[in-house]
């Protein structure tokens, strides 16, 4: 549930359309589908899930995440 990153530059900003339908369509493989069986053997179905969840989140929002709190920057800084 964390997005910890150094990069914030595009925070807020609008997604590119084109990507938008690519996470719909991840979501939608993810949720059932040849990746979803493929992933089954690397991650949990908690895990598969949660990424569905987001990709289906951030093409619905149409928007890059914006930092959650202070912690979303990597603490020490690199």
């Amino acid at each position: 549930p964390k997005l910890r990153t150094v990069v914030w530059d595009f925070a807020g900003d609008p997604l590119p359309p084109k990507l938008c339908e690519d996470l719909r369509r991840l979501a939608k493989v993810l949720n059932s589908g040849d990746l979803r069986r493929s992933l089954k053997e690397l991650l949990s179905k908690d895990e598969i899930d949660a990424t569905a969840k987001r990709a289906d989140r951030l093409a619905r929002v149409g928007r890059f995440p914006l930092p959650s709190s202070r912690r979303s920057y990597p603490w020490p800084p690199v």
